[in-house]
């Protein structure tokens, strides 16, 4: 049990660095291009190598 405990930390650990990395590069995106849609940002993150849902874009520009 204790090591199933171990490696839902390390997921969530990396889902919390994953999920940094996208919202750093949505906020680089916005500052640097001009980006007018959810969909525009998708392509340049897709582009960047981040492929990412509208939903997820969504909730990040939520947090942000």
């Amino acid at each position: 049990a204790a090591a199933s405990g171990v490696c839902a930390v390390q997921l969530q650990g990396e889902v919390t660095r994953v999920k940094a990395r996208r919202q750093a590069k949505i906020l680089e995106l916005v500052r640097t291009r001009v980006i007018e849609t959810q969909e525009e940002l998708a392509a340049a993150l897709a582009a960047e190598g981040i492929p990412v849902t509208q939903a997820t874009i969504s909730r990040d520009i939520k947090e942000l």
